[in-house]
């Protein structure tokens, strides 16, 4: 018998689902998915692109998941609140893995899951996305440093980058206490998309308007202001070498406008915006990009 893993998560996450079924492989490993909500699974409201995102990849097979009683009730888009599933601590009970993997802690239903597991005496992982680089009011601050440290101190926190790492720190975390455990990329899945598309990789570029060998730059990602999207228009438009490169945005989002009207004045005709691609299409713009922002 594999070491039994429980991980509770907010809802299907497709850049999740090739980890899960890589664990539930294993036979050192006994892997188990408690989702949320439902989200994910039809097509839903997906602010960060400004659009309905409908996936078009499995997301809950290869792998035991199942989806706690209150999941269909449960819409995760509309926040963090609305994500109660009281339920999870009937299910840790029932399961006893003797590993819990939680992700994020805004959510109550990881607060309830955190909360069982402590009781059962059953260690926890933390992983979560959050940083210092966001600014936030003093009063907020001062309430979070009461509330995340003695929760963060309850469990073993995976960071997913130095930033993160820095997060964790910055609310007492001990050393030992923190371990790296950055995203995984499935290879194997980009590998055949490269494969797929490489001999229409000049069709690809000319219906982008490319019809000679000039550099493709490429951005994937939402045009949301962390990640920032003007700042790369403006780095783009002062290249020596801007009339002979191109640079392409696969993503949507609220910044789109700006975008494309900074790039009409800085760099006009030097830029694109694809507007969303879905998991089963990207591929096909990496093969034509030469370069990765």
């Amino acid at each position: 018998m594999g070491l039994r893993l429980l991980h509770v998560v907010s809802h299907p996450i497709q850049y999740f689902v090739p980890l899960y079924r890589t664990l539930a492989q294993r036979d050192d490993i006994e892997m188990t998915v408690l989702f949320c909500s439902t989200t994910g699974l039809t097509s839903y409201s997906d602010p960060g692109f400004g659009a309905n995102i409908a996936w078009d990849i499995p997301l809950t097979t290869g792998y035991r998941s199942y989806f706690l009683a209150r999941a269909s009730a449960i819409d995760a888009a509309q926040g963090p609140l609305h994500v109660v599933n009281p339920d999870v601590a009937t299910w840790i009970r029932r399961l006893h893995p003797d590993v819990l993997w939680v992700h994020g802690y805004t959510i109550p239903t990881s607060l309830i899951a955190i909360a069982a597991a402590t009781f059962l005496r059953i260690p926890v992982l933390l992983r979560d996305e959050a940083t210092l680089l966001d600014t936030r009011p003093a009063s907020r601050e001062a309430i979070r440093r009461l509330t995340l440290g003695p929760l963060f101190r309850r469990c073993h926190c995976c960071y997913i980058g130095t930033a993160n790492r820095d997060y964790y720190r910055h609310y007492g975390v001990a050393e030992r206490q923190l371990h790296h455990v950055p995203y995984s990329v499935d290879n194997a899945f980009f590998r055949a998309q490269y494969e797929h598309w490489l001999p229409q990789r000049q069709t690809i570029r000319a219906e982008l308007g490319i019809n000679d060998d000039r550099p493709i730059i490429l951005f994937a990602g939402k045009l949301v202001p962390k990640k920032d999207p003007l700042t790369l228009v403006r780095a783009f438009s002062q290249l020596s070498t801007q009339r002979t490169a191109h640079l392409l945005f696969c993503g949507d989002g609220p910044l789109r406008p700006e975008v494309e009207a900074l790039a009409a004045s800085a760099a006009p005709g030097a830029v694109s915006i694809t507007g969303f691609v879905n998991q089963s299409a990207i591929g096909k713009y990496y093969t034509a990009a030469d370069l990765l922002v």
